[in-house]
This record gives structure tokens, sequence and C-alpha cells, in this order.
């Protein structure tokens, strides 16, 4: 995991270097199971299980880098599927496209 932050940092300082315009999109679909017994939470009580136990088995990383330009306070990411719709509204000047392209949920 060390070697791994650190190759991952080096990429993104990498790509800022190259091109400080450049939109970077770090997500993961989970992250690694750090409470009770990995994946499934079996022969625990109902009691027994907190928001940690939940975040830790549903939750995600996101992380972004916007060019400083851009204005990205605008745009209220809730789930993954949202980035897409926020970088196209930024790339195209187009602050519609967010609302008419986000994940409408159910």
């Amino acid at each position: 995991m060390k070697k791994a932050n650190i190759e991952m940092k080096n990429d993104v300082l990498n790509i800022i270097n190259n091109d400080a315009n450049s939109i970077i999109v770090l997500l993961s679909d989970h992250g690694p199971y750090l409470t009770k017994n990995c994946t499934v939470l079996e022969n625990y009580e109902q009691t027994e299980i907190d928001k940690y136990d939940i975040q830790d088995r549903y939750g995600a990383f996101l992380a972004i880098h916007w060019p400083k330009e851009l204005n990205t306070n605008e745009y209220n990411i809730e789930i993954i599927q949202d980035i897409f719709p926020a970088i196209l509204a930024n790339i195209t000047e187009n602050n519609k496209l967010f609302d008419e392209l986000k994940l409408k949920k159910i």
C-alpha cells in the first residue's frame, strides 16, 4: 500500500507538471475492509453494526484535481457517476449539462 501510494502521488505530479490544466480523477469501488469480518457482516447482532461498518463496505474514495480556472463549486457530486456530467459541463462551459446528464435517483 505504501509503494502504491508513492507511485500514485508521482503519477499525479507528473501529469500536473506536464499539463497543469489536466482534470485528474482518482476513484475506487471500495477500500480495504478494515472492520469486522471483511465483506460481510455475518454473526453480528444489528446493534453491533455501526456507521463505520457500513461505510467500510459501501463507501468509495473519490478525489478530483480540477484546473484552477474551472468553477466546480456549483456541482453537487453525490455519486461517482456524477463526475462525468460535471467534467463535461466544465469543459463545454455549459452548466445545464450537469443537471441534464447526472444520474437521476429513483
